[in-house]
């Protein structure tokens, strides 16, 4: 019942106007953030999806398919996902979430954390 009645939340949510301009925008801030990032570390790694749901992938081979996933380098997500962590923001196994819920402060604050987590990696510490 309780998730029945999450469900419905959401959907309610998700049908008022504007909601889905939002998520996009929340979202595409985040994913472009870290694809800066990955960029200003010099990082072998390839941001992809949609801004809603998207991940990062420690591979220089461009993201078009599930094979292309598989090349990515899993230690190096795992520490960044640990690095994340250990600053204050949870992220899921295999993908970055956007909800609508999310500020501008809080994007501005997961993008310092991506930022400082990148740069954990690239140093090696």
């Amino acid at each position: 019942a309780i998730a029945c009645a999450a469900g419905l939340a959401t959907l309610a949510e998700l049908r008022r106007p504007g909601a889905y301009e939002r998520l996009f925008k929340t979202g595409g801030r985040l994913r472009d953030g870290l694809a800066a990032a990955v960029r200003k570390h010099g990082l072998a790694a390839q941001v992809s999806g949609e801004p809603p749901v998207f991940d990062i992938f420690f591979t220089d081979r461009p993201i078009v398919d599930y094979r292309a996933t598989l090349t990515a380098d899993r230690e190096r997500i795992k520490r960044f996902n640990q690095e994340l962590l250990r600053r204050g923001a949870v992220k899921a196994v295999n993908k970055i979430y956007v909800s609508l819920a999310h500020t501008d402060q809080d994007v501005d604050d997961t993008l310092e954390i991506f930022d400082q987590a990148l740069a954990a990696i690239a140093a090696g510490t």
